[in-house]
């Protein structure tokens, strides 16, 4: 069994969730606390790309889903400015922090995250087992 979407969406909060709800839907068999994962670490993901991927408003992302029989993936893929992966860090904020939870909370929820650029495309590609906690 494998299941594959791909979505071509608006860089804005109406994108971020449509995503949203394309994994929900794509996951409702899966254990709603894994699907539940899946779908805050896909939002958060298209957040970062509305917040910071574009300078002007009109940019779009592109989302790859794959659902297998033990393990879902997601690509979230946009063609703005470039992820300075030296730059990213996982680690949670001060609680009085306003903001910069995003990266936190995908890492948390996935079991593999992995940035690259490819042909002027931002890709952020993660896994997560269907069985196994994060």
């Amino acid at each position: 069994m494998r299941t594959e979407r791909e979505l071509t969406l608006p860089a804005d909060p109406d994108g971020a969730r449509d995503a949203a709800l394309a994994v929900r839907d794509l996951l409702a068999l899966v254990d709603p606390a894994v699907a539940g994962a899946c779908e805050i670490a896909v939002m958060e993901a298209c957040a970062n790309v509305v917040e910071h991927a574009y300078e002007q408003p009109g940019g779009s992302f592109r989302l790859v889903l794959r659902l297998g029989r033990a393990r879902f993936s997601a690509a979230v893929c946009d063609a703005g400015q470039p992820v300075d992966v030296s730059a990213v860090s996982y680690a949670m904020p001060d609680a009085t922090a306003v903001g910069g939870r995003g990266l936190a909370l995908i890492d948390r929820c996935m079991d593999r995250l992995e940035w690259r650029r490819v042909e002027g495309e931002n890709r952020l590609l993660m896994t997560r087992s269907l069985s196994a906690a994060p």
